[in-house]
């Protein structure tokens, strides 16, 4: 029999910047990135990510996307938060100018995010095909199935993954090819981070089993947190120590609030007669690839430069603009203050249960390689914990570690499923509450709500309706591929047309015990057998009524940020459904 042949494709869709890395299955060792961007500027070619902006100009069927937006565009930016609910994203992320502009242009444009997603997502794809067809031949490519890891944060809610989803079903990502079947998995962003770094540490004499790491990945949007403890170091096998943490606190809040600084310090008659395409380009110059990335909170000052332009003819060549360390420190402090706070919040939950602190803080992602950042932790961290370590890599590794680590993650998947190979992350935090709904009999007035409260035609008694079974509680340790097994039945009066099993989740910290508005419905199951009635157990009910009983068992594993469920009758499989492989029509979300 032909070996099969699979392509790892790992996406980072970041806030500001999006990444794409692949390797063959067949060569595990050889992780490339793509690059090779459309761009006016030829220093944006050999970047390893892409800005996550698209642009509708009404006239053309396809978008303008990534180095090809001009700045004065009003281009879609920042859109991947508005896969949040309003409830869930802070006021001071809310009100910012990017997601009010990004609000506005989708009102404009007649989109729901997903739309936009799914267009950017195309796009990048379409590049990212050409560039791994260039790598290792089209031939190669046609013999090949794909198989997509695309990364979250970890602190995000199941809808956003449930849209996510859907997104990328949308852009054709997930379309049919000779191949085979191609898949996709969700993987949260600093377990990405994690594995990427640990890959390239993993054989250091001075790493441990059970030493716990805290990786810090800081982005354009969020910084996500997480704890893990090394379980085999040779083998990288890790598992979650600490649930994780996080918050939009990323590089975008400095972006603001030095634009606001800038514009305090120029003349108004220069800053009227600038245009948005020239006041980007000095915010790209002094600051993206300047004070930025080279701010260390000294006494430097740092001269922002105007250059002349057309439109300053006739106000005249303005003076440069001096800014000094306080105006620079303004800008970084309380985004520096509060990824501290979530810093020290992991490292004191992992002293408090292991009585002792993380060997290492691990630095990851765009923002996670400026400078201020590292010599800031450095100050508070050592305040209270001396032996801890904070390692901050250079160049591209820190902004790629998410997409290469998602390749990391597929591609350890691949080999664990061939053979008798660990799994990556032994366990993991439940980040939600996961369950399905059935109907308790019977009634009991002193559990259950009155409002629950319904006739049972079958058995002939009061029933308590829209009850949840939880499989898992949010905050529970959950172990990788490990499934949890439960036993259900259905009453049955008449043949059955059809069966479904609906699978919900609350992200409340207590979850009820029945259907209210803490909870949503995450998938609905439908089965593809169903059992003649004749041959189910007769049972009889309290009237001399026959009713037939129909016994199943619902399976989950949970793997990362994915739940795979199954349905087994008399052990076969009558329904299957993954939150990150099959997302159908048939998932209901609350928009």
């Amino acid at each position: 029999m032909a070996r099969s042949h699979s392509i790892i494709v790992g996406i980072d869709f970041g806030t500001t910047y999006s990444g794409v890395a692949f390797a063959r299955d067949a060569e595990p060792d050889r992780v490339h990135f793509v690059s090779s961007w459309s761009s006016p500027n030829l220093y944006c070619f050999t970047k390893r990510k892409v800005p996550t902006a698209i642009y509708y100009d009404g006239n053309s069927k396809t978008p303008t996307w990534g180095y090809e937006v001009r700045s004065e565009q009003n281009a879609l930016r920042w859109f991947k938060l508005l896969l949040l609910d309003d409830e869930h994203m802070p006021a001071h992320i809310k009100n910012t100018k990017y997601i009010r502009t990004a609000k506005s242009l989708l009102k404009a444009e007649n989109k729901h995010v997903t739309e936009v997603i799914a267009d950017y997502l195309r796009l990048l794809w379409e590049h990212s095909l050409q560039v791994i067809e260039r790598a290792i031949g089209e031939s190669m490519v046609r013999l090949s199935t794909f198989k997509f890891v695309v990364t979250l944060p970890a602190i995000w809610p199941a809808y956003a993954q449930i849209r996510m989803h859907r997104a990328i079903a949308a852009a054709g990502l997930l379309d049919k090819r000779a191949a085979g079947k191609t898949s996709l998995t969700f993987l949260s962003e600093p377990e990405a981070a994690a594995l990427a770094t640990l890959h390239k540490m993993y054989r250091r004499p001075d790493i441990k089993r059970n030493d716990d790491v805290v990786v810090c990945d800081c982005g354009g949007g969020t910084v996500d947190i997480i704890t893990y403890k090394i379980l085999r170091p040779l083998l990288l096998s890790i598992r979650e120590s600490v649930p994780g943490d996080g918050g939009l606190c990323g590089a975008v809040r400095l972006d603001e609030a030095f634009g606001r600084v800038l514009k305090s310090k120029m003349p108004r008659e220069v800053l009227e007669a600038l245009s948005r395409e020239e006041w980007q380009r000095i915010l790209n110059d002094n600051w993206e690839n300047g004070i930025k990335p080279g701010f260390t909170n000294n006494n430097k000052s740092w001269t922002v430069r105007i250059p002349y332009c057309a439109s300053l003819a006739d106000v005249g060549h303005p003076q440069d603009i001096i800014l000094g360390r306080d105006d620079i420190w303004s800008v970084f402090k309380d985004v520096l203050g509060e990824v501290a706070s979530l810093v020290l919040g992991q490292i004191r939950e992992a002293h408090r249960k292991y009585r002792r602190p993380p060997k290492y803080v691990l630095l990851v992602g765009g923002f996670g390689r400026s400078r201020a950042l590292y010599d800031y932790l450095q100050k508070e961290i050592r305040l209270k914990f001396k032996s801890i370590q904070i390692l901050q890599d250079e160049g591209n590794d820190p902004w790629t570690a998410i997409c290469e680590g998602a390749v990391i993650n597929g591609l350890k998947k691949e080999q664990s499923q061939n053979s008798a190979q660990h799994s990556l992350v032994d366990s993991r935090f439940a980040r939600a509450s996961i369950g399905t709904t059935y109907n308790a009999l019977p009634f009991d007035e002193d559990i259950h709500d009155i409002n629950d409260k319904e006739w049972c035609p079958v058995q002939q008694d009061y029933q308590a309706s829209d009850q949840i079974h939880w499989f898992i509680y949010k905050g529970e340790v959950v172990n990788g591929n490990e499934p949890a097994v439960f036993d259900f039945f259905q009453a049955l009066t008449e043949q059955p047309t059809e069966i479904v099993n609906e699978m919900v989740y609350s992200l409340a910290e207590t979850p009820p015990n029945r259907f209210d508005h803490t909870v949503r419905l995450l998938c609905r199951m439908r089965w593809s057998y169903i059992p003649d009635i004749t041959v189910l157990p007769e049972k009889t009910n309290d009237d001399g009524h026959i009713f037939y009983e129909l016994p199943y068992k619902i399976e989950m594993v949970t793997q990362g940020i994915s739940q795979d469920f199954q349905v087994f009758y008399e052990d076969k499989i009558v329904a299957a459904h993954s939150v990150s492989e099959s997302l159908k029509t048939d998932v209901v979300e609350d928009d």
